[in-house]
């Protein structure tokens, strides 16, 4: 995949279970030499689910595309997703900028990856609603996520000042 495309899955376009994993796909693309490189996965019947994952300056950028995050299905598929792409990326920043809210089972998404990640590499959050940002300090998870960036840019600034110290 060239640099900055953007390719679209669909349910229909996906392989059969017996074959390649959906995220391996788009991790294969995430993981070219490209500086910059896009992909959009979104499956029919999972409105939930539909988020655009780009790697820019070595950074995993997750950002969903649902402004409610709360169909248990949708949720089972991000949580696959992101511990997939937990494993295989030291840094991965979740973009929330369209998430008006999400459920308490995305939210044990969130912990499961925090985890995951807290033994490897690093998890930011930017984009945070008000209204996300009152779930999150309700359940004191404000001081578990790094989740105090307002936009992808200065995430991604503070990520790159990070890694030279």
């Amino acid at each position: 995949m060239s640099s900055g495309a953007e390719s679209t899955r669909h349910e229909s376009d996906l392989p059969e279970p017996q074959g390649p994993d959906r995220t391996r796909e788009v991790v294969d693309a995430i993981g070219a030499p490209a500086r910059e490189v896009a992909a959009h996965v979104h499956v029919d019947g999972l409105p939930d689910a539909s988020v655009i994952v780009r790697k820019k300056d070595g950074t995993v950028v997750v950002t969903f595309q649902a402004s409610r995050i709360l169909h248990t299905e949708g949720i089972k598929y991000l949580e696959k997703e992101l511990l997939q792409l937990a494993g295989l990326h030291r840094k991965i920043l979740l973009d929330f900028s369209c998430v008006e809210y999400f459920s308490s089972a995305f939210l044990n998404t969130l912990f499961k990856l925090h985890k995951e990640m807290a033994v490897s590499g690093k998890l930011r959050m930017c984009g945070i609603s008000t209204d996300v940002n009152q779930v999150l300090t309700i359940t004191a998870f404000d001081r578990v996520f790094d989740c105090h960036w307002q936009d992808q840019e200065t995430a991604l600034q503070d990520f790159a000042e990070s890694q030279e110290k």
